[in-house]
């Protein structure tokens, strides 16, 4: 049976650049979901509205939405080349559960969604979580389970290093010693489904 594949499309001030990330993803792909909270055009996907800011609070969104069988999140600013998704595949066709990149990229198999911890997305009241430590989260959390994870190398990040390097050290912290409840919320209700383009095809 063929696979499906999910890609999560986190958005914030990125309408330059979604129509090129878009409309480079490979036909393998069978759901797109862009996450944002402004108004967009993007035909073709599925719009899901965040209920808070931020990257982390889009990321969980997006993975409850997801239907595919593999999931694979990818950055909208372009920062990432879409063509770097069929080596992401392979790695999971080739056996992985989790795959990580550089650059805001991984993919994972559906079933390492329960291994991330984070609780429903319309659950509100975050302690932490809506910003670039939900990544640094999941990580950790694969870490600890029983899956086989690779690294595809991919090009540099264009993240500010200072703020969301002690972001991520603060939910390292916090993800050792204190409890493992970091709670995104997303407005499910505000979900718009699209019919899929032939844009890629």
């Amino acid at each position: 049976m063929k696979r499906t594949v999910s890609v999560v499309v986190p958005a914030m001030n990125d309408a330059r650049t979604i129509p090129t990330v878009l409309a480079a993803l490979p036909t393998s792909v069978t759901e797109v979901l862009l996450i944002d909270a402004g108004p967009v055009d993007a035909p073709g996907t599925r719009v899901i509205r965040p209920t808070r800011q931020g990257r982390g609070n889009a990321l969980a969104a997006g993975l409850e939405a997801a239907t595919g069988d593999y999931i694979v999140v990818l950055d909208a600013d372009g920062s990432t080349d879409p063509n770097e998704i069929g080596a992401f595949l392979q790695a999971l066709d080739n056996g992985a559960d989790y795959v990580k990149g550089r650059r805001g990229v991984s993919a994972f198999r559906r079933t390492v969604i329960p291994a991330f911890g984070l609780p429903p997305a319309h659950v509100g009241g975050a302690r932490w979580g809506d910003g670039p430590e939900v990544a640094t989260l999941m990580n950790i959390r694969v870490g600890r389970a029983d899956l086989v994870v690779v690294e595809v190398l991919t090009g540099e990040s264009n993240r500010p290093t200072l703020r969301d390097g002690w972001r991520v050290l603060v939910t390292v912290v916090r993800e050792r010693f204190g409890p493992k409840d970091a709670r995104p919320a997303a407005d499910v209700e505000a979900v718009t489904p699209h019919l899929r383009t032939s844009a890629r095809a």
